[in-house]
């Protein structure tokens, strides 16, 4: 689990990055009918600026090969993404809370 962790939170600092989220984000992996499997929060950077993370308990051990869709929560905007270790895919959509 710990390389699928690692893989996650790289993935997770691409999509922060590139659509210049706003911390706290709330950073959840959801299985095919949308429960949580996973939840960490990025809470900010350190003094190497580096992003830290709050990382939820781990449901599950072992995750079946395939795609997964990861939710970001942050400032009122839930984007969602592809996961899959080791590779990013196309964002799926983003949308306002707010509207």
């Amino acid at each position: 689990m710990p390389n699928l962790l690692l893989a996650f939170q790289s993935f997770a600092v691409q999509v922060i990055e590139s659509r210049k989220l706003s911390i706290p984000i709330k950073i959840e992996l959801l299985d095919f009918g949308a429960n949580t499997l996973f939840e960490m929060t990025a809470i900010g950077k350190d003094n190497d600026n580096n992003y830290q993370f709050s990382v939820a308990e781990i449901l599950i051990p072992n995750l079946p090969d395939g795609s997964y869709t990861v939710r970001f929560t942050a400032g009122g905007n839930v984007c969602l993404e592809q996961f899959r270790v080791g590779a990013r895919v196309s964002p799926l959509s983003c949308r306002s809370l707010h509207g």
